[in-house]
C-alpha cells in the first residue's frame, strides 16, 4: 500500500480508497449501469488529478528560472520594478509544484480562505493562497499561488527539509490556482503572453550575463 501512495498526493488517499471501496461495491451489488458507470468515473477522476508522476529532473540550465507548474502564461507586468509572470493552471495540468531552482526556501505564508472563481475580484482577497521565497547565492524569486474554485481538491505547500530544496523538487500540489513569480530585476524573460509551460522544462528567464 505504501508503495502505491508514493505515486499519489496525500490529500487524495483517503478518497481514493474510498471512492474505490465504494465503487466495488456498486459493481458487485448494483444493478444499474448508471451508478457503475458513475462510481467508476468518479474513482478514475480521484486518480488522475492526485497521481503525481515520477520527478524527473531535467539538464539544469546555468542561471535559468524555471516554471513551478504545468500551465499558460496568462500575464506579465511589472510589480515594484520587477517583473511578474502569471501563470494559471487547471486540472488539465499535472497537479504538482515543483521547485524552479535549487536554494533556500524563506518567508513561507499560508492563509486558508474561499475558493472563489478566480474571475471574480473578491477571489484576490478572499481566496486561499500560499506564498514563499527561494534564493541562492546569486538570485531570488517569490512565488504566490492563488487557489481557484476548484481549489478545494487540494492547495497545498509542502516545507522542505531544512528549508533547503533542490531543483525540481516537489514542493506543493494545487487543482486549479493562479501563479505570479516574481523575478530578479536582472532576468530576461524567455515567455510571452499565451505560452503554454511544463514544470521544471519551461525557462521562464535567464539572469543578464
Amino acid at each position: 500500500m505504501s508503495l502505491f501512495f508514493d505515486y499519489f498526493a496525500y490529500e487524495g488517499r483517503k478518497k481514493l480508497v474510498i471512492s474505490v471501496l465504494i465503487a466495488l461495491i456498486v459493481v458487485v451489488f448494483a444493478k444499474s449501469w448508471f451508478l457503475k458507470a458513475f462510481f467508476i468515473s468518479v474513482f478514475l477522476f480521484f486518480l488522475y488529478i492526485y497521481y503525481i508522476p515520477k520527478n524527473r529532473v531535467e539538464l539544469l540550465e546555468k542561471d535559468a528560472i524555471f516554471s513551478p507548474v504545468d500551465g499558460q502564461v496568462t500575464d506579465i507586468f511589472e510589480k515594484d520594478g520587477k517583473r511578474v509572470i502569471e501563470i494559471y493552471k487547471n486540472l488539465e495540468h499535472g497537479s504538482v509544484i515543483k521547485s524552479p531552482m535549487s536554494g533556500i526556501v524563506e518567508d513561507i505564508y499560508f492563509r486558508h480562505g474561499a475558493f472563489l472563481d478566480l474571475t471574480s475580484r473578491k477571489s484576490h482577497n478572499f481566496n486561499e493562497r500560499f506564498t514563499f521565497v527561494i534564493k541562492d547565492d546569486k538570485k531570488m524569486i517569490k512565488v504566490v499561488s492563488l487557489a481557484g474554485k476548484l481549489g478545494f481538491f487540494g492547495h497545498s505547500f509542502y516545507k522542505p527539509k531544512n528549508n533547503r530544496c533542490d531543483f525540481s523538487e516537489i514542493l506543493g500540489f494545487c487543482t486549479e490556482a493562479l501563479f505570479n513569480i516574481e523575478l530578479p530585476e536582472e532576468a530576461v524573460l524567455n515567455v510571452k503572453k499565451g505560452e503554454n509551460l511544463v514544470a521544471g522544462i519551461s525557462v521562464l528567464a535567464y539572469l543578464k550575463g
